[in-house]
């Protein structure tokens, strides 16, 4: 064996320490080690957060939602920290995040995210929402067109990722782009 690429779901670095010990080389993709002796290539997903919500604050938004879930999830609480960083460079504070949690990041967590948000009067809405994934912006995005609120005239929507099916969206989605080679 010549080395193991890992993408782990928990903390647990004792079974990775026991390869590393035999001598097998260990890469952690897209998760950083927690104690640093593993090596990893990761995407700035905090830096992600901040960009995204600095766009929509350059934009003159005031009332933002972050959409996702998880929030166990690395990835989900990184990109809402930088959403958060970019709010307070701003003045803003922390609590002025509108936090629209979800238990997934498909399509259907980002329906009913949307449809919470739809749900508020126009004056209390967020006028933009930051979404963990394109995923979840795609659910939103539909949920919104469903109930009759204008993206992006009443709500703006950035995504994460830049996948294909979001820039195919009947309205095409901003969003966040994660490098596709190294380099």
């Amino acid at each position: 064996m010549q080395g193991i690429l890992i993408t782990p779901v928990a903390d647990d670095e004792s079974r990775l320490a026991e390869l590393q010990a035999r001598g097998t080389p260990v890469i952690l993709v897209d998760s950083r080690s927690p104690s640093g002796h593993q090596c990893s290539v990761a995407v700035d997903d905090v830096l992600g957060g901040e960009l995204a919500v600095s766009h929509l604050l350059a934009a003159g938004h005031e009332r933002i939602a972050y959409a996702g879930g998880p929030l166990d999830l690395r990835q989900v609480a990184d990109r809402r920290e930088g959403a958060v960083r970019a709010l307070t460079r701003a003045g803003g504070h922390p609590a002025d995040l509108i936090l629209v949690e979800t238990p997934s990041l498909n399509v259907a967590a980002g329906q009913a995210a949307g449809a919470a948000i739809a749900s508020r009067a126009p004056g209390e809405r967020p006028t933009a929402v930051f979404c963990a994934n394109d995923l979840i912006a795609l659910g939103v995005l539909q949920e919104m067109t469903q109930s009759k609120v204008r993206v992006p005239n009443d709500v703006a929507i950035v995504g994460y990722d830049d996948i294909d099916f979001a820039a195919a969206a009947a309205v095409p989605l901003s969003s966040v782009r994660q490098p596709r080679t190294a380099g």
